[in-house]
This record gives C-alpha cells, sequence and structure tokens, in this order.
C-alpha cells in the first residue's frame, strides 16, 4: 500500500498539483469511499471517520460530492 501511495504522490507531482489540490483529491476520494461503504448514511460515515456528522455533512459539501 505504501508504494501505490508513493507512486500516487509522484505522479500528483509530475501533473504539478499543488500539495492543496492533492491533499483535498484525497479527502474526496476517501470520503466518497467511506460513504459508499455505509450505503450514503452519513452517521455511519461520520462514526467511522471519529469526527461529528455536523463536521463531515460541510466536508462534503464544500467537495462537491453531493447536491
Amino acid at each position: 500500500m505504501k508504494e501505490n501511495l508513493y507512486q500516487f504522490v509522484d505522479q500528483m507531482i509530475q501533473s504539478n498539483f499543488t500539495v492543496g489540490e492533492t491533499l483535498e483529491l484525497v479527502e474526496k476520494i476517501y470520503i466518497e469511499k467511506i460513504l459508499s461503504h455505509h450505503n450514503q448514511n452519513v452517521s455511519a460515515a461520520a462514526k467511522t471517520m471519529q469526527i461529528h456528522r455536523n463536521t463531515l455533512m460541510r466536508k462534503i459539501k464544500s467537495l462537491g460530492i453531493r447536491e
């Protein structure tokens, strides 16, 4: 897994992504995967992520994950 992460970061660097863009993309993908794992149940996803449900809702909105 660590090797895959190194390859991902190398690709982001080669594509001139900023650290902010890279972190935003990782966060978005992570949240999408967690939500999918929990059948879009925000409360369950937030519990898994160990964050408050409202925090997750803000992240979902700011990252454009759902409308």
